[in-house]
């Protein structure tokens, strides 16, 4: 069937998957204006979340105690100040990471909102362990997790479950899913 709005071949159903109009009868309410909906995080979810909150945060501070402890031995020479300058920033940077991870933990809730998967991709950093991305048509470039990348294909619809501060994609559904 082709969709009057987009005029792409889609299959029968009562809105089109690329676009989201209407293909029979009376319009339906597009999705963008419905908003998106709170679904609670599960326990998975809210594990994951907390697991980013600390070790990049964590593990750093560590290994610079570890290194001015051995400078405080004269084991090591004293740091120049770049150094100081770099501990600074590089604990802004993770300390920000992990304030989205722990903001998106405590609201104890994800987003549902239909949109279109424009592309997906991975970050090339060895065999399958590549940071997972999909770039959506409202909802900009968003991490994903390896469950939502393997269950989205670029070009089409999907109802998108997401925590909205860290930017983490967890599921994809198609839109009409919900409905059976």
């Amino acid at each position: 069937m082709l969709c009057p709005s987009c005029g792409n071949e889609v299959p029968a159903r009562p809105t089109c998957l690329r676009c989201g109009a209407s293909l029979f009868g009376e319009a339906v309410l597009p999705a963008s204006a419905l908003g998106p909906v709170r679904v609670p995080l599960t326990a998975g979810q809210k594990a994951r979340l907390f697991a980013g909150c600390l070790p990049a945060v964590v593990t750093f501070a560590l290994m610079v105690a570890g290194y001015f402890a051995l400078v405080s031995r004269a084991i090591l020479p004293r740091p120049v100040a770049l150094f100081y300058v770099f501990i600074v920033v590089v604990l802004l940077f993770t300390g920000y990471q992990a304030a989205q991870n722990l903001r998106d933990l405590l609201s104890g809730s994800a987003l549902a909102q239909e949109d279109l998967l424009n592309r997906s991709h991975r970050s090339r950093r060895g065999k399958g362990r590549g940071t997972r991305w999909g770039t959506f048509e409202r909802l900009g470039r968003m991490q994903m997790t390896p469950n939502a990348y393997s269950q989205g294909s670029p070009g089409q619809r999907y109802r998108v479950v997401y925590s909205p501060i860290s930017k983490i994609v967890w599921t994809l559904e198609p839109p009409d899913a919900r409905i059976r």
